[in-house]
């Protein structure tokens, strides 16, 4: 199985659709967290919420049994160690606690996997369920996108694949808005381009986004088809998004938007620290990567590219010693094992082959109805 060494990867530049929506909201936040100047906000009653939920969902998709345990027992207790806070936190008007963790995940074994079972099923890679895949794309300039994906079905008789994408809100309505753009479900096409090239399945999909709403109790779908052409944009905007910090570099600003000083009824961490200067700050210089994450997918521009070592700060201005910061590599070692391999140059030309795959068939039908 290959493998990607990540030691030396430079902590600006390892990006992620999370990290994409903090540079949009503010750039600033963005380079401080990228800095890792403050640790990692601790869990809260709705991640742990959220994350119960997608765990105790992806167990009924496999459908495991350990022992004496029923799937939906089994799922439960996945969830039980899966929690993030104190057993017994709650949050009231949002109704949400354990309790109501597994209510949820009782709902959906009830209404909805039945229905969803009956024409679509688990994917499975390399023997392994399709559900938390992870993957990373290496872009030009030494950046490093990543992502998970929640759960991957296959319908075989179609030949066609589709996304789980699983939410969670305490908001009384929904909108499907709120989901329809996202920058993170076309993304996922990168998993499946290439699963579905080597399958020969159709190369559009469906990213489906089931919404958990907390205060009614109920789920909500929204469906959406992601075309080629939608995953040919995404990878141009990605693109976009590294050139913007790179001009952010090259400046030394990045610009702070006060409109998101406030979000959720609550300042952001950052607040009161943010107008300082980098130099001020103190900026821990060991990236926080992860050592025991596994990614199901890799893509690389070059199989020969390098990450670039630090240059030595130690003897530079205080000014000089922040910029430094955003080459300090990470110390420990991180090398990561991959199912998929694939360089940036093959994934968009599997783009062009999908767009002239679909001409030839316009033109194919355009000849017979003549």
């Amino acid at each position: 199985m290959p493998q990607i060494n990540l030691t030396n990867v430079i902590p600006i530049k390892l990006l992620s659709h999370s990290s994409i929506e903090t540079l949009h909201s503010c750039p600033r936040k963005f380079e401080i967290y990228r800095m890792n100047y403050a640790p990692k906000e601790k869990g809260t009653i709705d991640t742990a919420f959220g994350h119960a939920v997608g765990v105790g969902v992806q167990e009924l998709l496999i459908g495991n049994t350990t022992g004496y345990l029923t799937e939906y027992q089994n799922a439960i207790w996945k969830m039980f160690l899966s929690w993030e806070v104190a057993i017994d936190e709650t949050k009231p008007k949002a109704k949400k606690s354990f309790h109501s963790a597994c209510l949820a995940v009782e709902k959906y074994q009830q209404q909805l996997l039945p229905l969803l079972t009956e024409e679509w099923e688990l994917a499975y890679f390399e023997g392994k369920p399709a559900v938390e895949l992870g993957f990373i794309i290496k872009l030009p300039n030494d950046y490093y996108y990543r992502g998970y994906v929640d759960a991957v079905l296959v319908n075989k008789k179609e030949k066609r694949f589709r996304v789980l994408e699983l939410k969670t809100t305490g908001l009384s309505v929904v909108d499907v808005a709120q989901y329809k753009n996202s920058f993170q479900g076309v993304g996922y096409g990168v998993i499946l381009d290439k699963l579905a090239a080597s399958m020969d399945y159709a190369a559009d999909y469906y990213v489906d986004y089931l919404v958990y709403k907390t205060v009614s109790q109920e789920f909500v779908t929204f469906p959406f088809l992601k075309t080629t052409y939608q995953r040919a944009k995404w990878l141009s905007q990605l693109l976009v998004e590294t050139e913007t910090i790179d001009l952010y570099l090259e400046k030394e600003l990045f610009p702070t938007h006060g409109e998101s000083c406030y979000n959720f009824y609550r300042q952001c961490q950052y607040f009161g620290i943010c107008e300082r200067e980098n130099s001020e700050l103190q900026i821990k210089k060991v990236a926080n990567l992860p050592t025991d994450e596994e990614f199901t997918s890799a893509w690389s521009l070059d199989s020969l590219l390098a990450p670039t070592k630090a240059t030595d700060t130690k003897n530079n201005s205080l000014d000089t010693q922040s910029i430094a910061l955003y080459n300090e590599p990470t110390v420990k070692e991180v090398v990561e094992d991959f199912d998929f391999v694939i360089t940036f140059e093959e994934l968009v030309a599997r783009q062009y082959e999908n767009l002239e795959s679909m001409q030839k068939e316009v033109s194919s039908n355009f000849e017979i109805d003549m």
